[in-house]
């Protein structure tokens, strides 16, 4: 008997110590208390300790302030998920000032609390959205403070990891103690040593992620390393609908297979010469579709003095792969020193093979002009739209606007291949003499005839835009149905960059304006029509009975009538539109 019952309490011992899977809803925050959390690397801990028995919801509660550094782990099929409580601002503070024992971070997925190498272990299916339940404000912040180790950024996911959504946050590395490498908001990577699996199924979703404490600084970096062999790539990352605030790169790119950079917003502003900076960096070992669609490039300042591959690019689209660069906004270039040097300032650059369709370029004029040579080489920068390295490329339906005139600019740098570039629109404002539209054949008749492409492209239209200073190109003002900026819908293209479906014949640009097109010029549409304008509005002589429509500039019927001899209509002063027997003619009273 007395065997038995010792027998029993060790079993008791043994089920009361034993670990029990962690699920269900906890509250995380100052002055929780059990079974809830003071802090999340609290939560974290534990949740690694005992493993998931179901889905978890960690409620940030209050502003948190982390003196460690977090890794969390989950190998199970359930989700874990981290939100505010509520719909208000939360703030999760991380300022250790050393840096980790394995790889740098704040909050790590894919790696142990104990964060060394030997901690790594393959997570999925973790949940970082920013918004509260039926929130709809970002209200959940990462932040590094200044005084933290500078390697340790706000977001690290390492290794095989998979089905993990960053949303709706708020993401700013400010720390500023010494530190040469990790500078990212959100970096995802690998180290070959310690595995081969690059993280997969990644979504980066609708953050605001800013990173501008150091020349190296980064938005998000995908990265595995150079020259090394048997790795699995990226594949499954999406990086959509974000506010990029960088010095040196948004988004860098190293061995993936595939990848979505959609409707984000970049601003690049590079303060420290020497220094090549881009929104979107095509490092190598890339393969599969670069989608680079209907982004705001829109911020592109470099500080850059020294003689040569300096400055910035929206684009370095390198490395491999199939680049498509649809429906995007190119433009706010600058150099911000006026000490002397040879900066470029280029949009795309084709390194890779690139599909470069619907987009819209406005060559800015810049604050500080960069000291150029008369033929610009990549060793000494130029100012450019397009510049075509390698590549089998494809340039077409794209609005290229020049308002620079003291630096020598060009609308495409490089050889362009018969074929392979055309209905696109090419125009330097009134008085900018030193805009080009391609390096090798400056002018455009030259371009045409001679180099063999851009037959059906325009090179006698201007751009009328809502807000250029601002970034803002869509069509607008007397532009609106402007028949010179009409080209063919591309099968490949089949929305603008705000989703709208494109007509048959389309909008050459990111942006479908209001349709119809309609001549652009007031005189005689036909035989039986005259137009004239008048003091007081319309008047068309006719011939005989025609149908008469008459517009707003925003498409509102003023009047429909069939009519002989002569209609008039008195207006304001504005901008209209009229058809007479279906042809439409836009005018100005």
């Amino acid at each position: 008997m007395k065997k038995f019952t010792l027998l029993m309490a060790a079993l008791l011992v043994a089920v009361v110590t034993m670990a029990v899977p962690m699920t269900g809803t906890y509250r995380v925050g100052t002055g929780e208390v059990a079974p809830n959390y003071a802090t999340l690397s609290a939560a974290v801990t534990d949740i690694n300790a005992n493993g998931v028995g179901g889905d978890i919801e960690l409620q940030i509660t209050s502003d948190i302030t982390e003196t460690i550094n977090i890794g969390l782990i989950n190998s199970s099929i359930y989700t874990i998920s981290i939100r505010p409580d509520a719909d208000a601002d939360r703030t999760i503070t991380f300022n250790k000032t050393t840096d980790n024992a394995g790889p740098s971070g704040a909050f790590c997925i894919g790696i142990g609390m104990g964060l060394a190498w030997a901690d790594l272990a393959a997570s999925k299916n973790v949940v970082i959205d920013g918004f509260a339940v039926g929130g709809t404000t970002k209200r959940l912040k990462f932040v590094t403070a200044t005084t933290s180790y500078i390697g340790n950024g706000p977001i690290l996911i390492i290794g095989d990891c998979s089905n993990i959504q960053i949303k709706n946050c708020i993401i700013n590395h400010v720390a500023t103690l010494t530190g040469s490498t990790g500078n990212y908001g959100i970096y995802i990577r690998l180290n070959t040593t310690y595995g081969s699996k690059m993280p997969s199924s990644i979504t980066v979703e609708n953050n605001e992620i800013t990173v501008q404490r150091s020349s190296a600084s980064q938005g998000i970096g995908i990265y595995a390393g150079t020259g090394t062999t048997g790795i699995t790539s990226a594949t499954g990352i999406v990086i959509k609908k974000n506010i990029i605030t960088t010095v040196t790169r948004g988004v860098f790119l190293n061995y993936i297979n595939g990848i979505d950079i959609l409707e984000n917003e970049f601003h690049i502003n590079q303060t420290t010469s020497g220094n090549l900076s881009a929104a979107v960096f095509g490092n190598s070992t890339l393969s599969g579709n670069i989608n680079v669609e209907r982004n705001k490039f829109i911020e592109f300042k470099t500080a850059n003095s020294s003689a040569g591959a300096f400055g910035i690019r929206g684009i370095i689209a390198s490395g491999g792969g199939t680049w498509y660069i649809n429906n995007n906004f190119f433009t706010g270039f600058d150099k911000t020193t006026t000490t002397a040097g040879e900066t470029m300032l280029q949009g795309i650059r084709c390194g890779s093979s690139c599909n470069i369709r619907n987009n819209t370029f406005f060559l800015n004029s810049l604050t500080n002009k960069p000291t150029y040579i008369a033929a610009p080489t990549d060793a000494n920068g130029s100012y450019c739209a397009i510049n075509i390295a390698a590549g089998t490329n494809d340039i077409k339906n794209n609005i290229f606007i020049s308002n620079e005139d003291a630096v020598t600019n060009f609308a495409i740098r490089g050889t362009v291949a018969a074929g392979t570039s055309d209905y696109n629109v090419f125009y330097a404002r009134a008085g900018i003499v030193n805009a080009r539209v391609n390096s090798t054949y400056p002018l455009y008749t030259d371009y045409v005839t001679t180099g063999g492409v851009d037959s059906h492209s325009k090179n006698n239209t201007d751009v009328n835009f809502v807000n250029a200073a601002i970034g803002d190109l869509r069509i607008a003002g007397v532009s609106l149905q402007d028949a010179n900026l009409a080209v063919p819908a591309l099968t490949a293209v089949p929305t603008d960059m705000f989703g709208t479906v494109r007509s048959t014949s389309t909008y050459a640009g990111a942006h479908e304006a209001l349709l119809p097109f309609v001549i652009s010029s007031v005189g005689e549409i036909q035989q039986t029509a005259r137009i004239m304008r008048t003091a007081s509005g319309i008047q068309v002589d006719l011939d005989g009975e025609a149908a008469i429509e008459l517009y707003s500039i925003n498409g509102m019927l003023i009047e429909k009538t069939k009519v002989s001899g002569t209609y008039s209509h008195d207006l304001n002063n504005g901008m209209y539109i009229i058809r007479v027997n279906g042809k439409a003619t836009k005018f100005i009273k």
